[in-house]
């Protein structure tokens, strides 16, 4: 079929697929939001896009005794719904903590909550009686100045469910109290800091 160029309708026929010379189509000229996932191919075995970002950041101070139930962190929790159930969810985590005693005595879980369940999907082995955690707490040499814990997770989404990430604590021995962006010695006074805390959550197309 030959080209015709219709100047009344301002259109062209005849065009094959692929008919238009390199260069011709360049970013300008495509429309915002033109370009959807699906256009982009299998992300399948390779990086795709971020398809979104939430993060949360703690700037108070906490403290708080456990016993061997595990407690939220206030203020450490983040939700994101992905848009597909295949995506990965990349979670970055950053704690300000310490804990009152040089024995440790906490432990810092990250836990997963989707339609009211709630899973630990980033934690130690089960070994004995030992406590399973995701970030062990110690208190620093008995000093009462507190650590940085810091990890990177990949998680599946596995649904398209509202989930949560949470920071929880608990007790690995006796009763003891955490602190999370704050000495053991108090906060307000001289010679004291208040730290910062946070979880971003990044879901990658996959």
């Amino acid at each position: 079929m030959a080209i015709a160029i219709n100047g009344s309708s301002n259109t062209i026929t005849g065009l094959a697929v692929g008919g238009l010379p390199d260069g011709v189509v360049d970013t300008d000229m495509l429309a915002a939001n033109a370009v959807k996932l699906a256009k982009l191919g299998s992300t399948t075995g390779k990086n795709g896009p971020i398809l979104q970002v939430v993060s949360v950041s703690k700037t108070d101070a906490f403290s708080s005794t456990s016993t061997s139930t595990a407690q939220d962190v206030t203020g450490l929790t983040i939700n994101i719904t992905p848009t597909s159930s295949s995506s990965k969810l990349f979670i970055q985590v950053h704690i300000s903590v310490t804990a009152g005693s040089s024995y440790g005595g906490h432990a810092l879980l990250l836990a997963k909550v989707d339609s009211g369940t709630t899973t630990y999907p980033f934690r130690g082995n089960a070994t004995g009686s030992s406590t399973r955690a995701t970030f062990p707490v110690s208190n620093q040499g008995n000093t009462g100045y507190p650590d940085v814990a810091a990890g990177s997770f990949l998680d599946t989404a596995g649904s398209t469910n509202a989930i949560t990430y949470k920071i929880q604590h608990i007790d690995e021995s006796t009763n003891n109290t955490i602190y999370i962006n704050r000495e053991t010695h108090g906060t307000g006074g001289a010679g004291t800091c208040i730290g910062t805390s946070g979880i971003t959550v990044m879901e990658v197309a996959a």
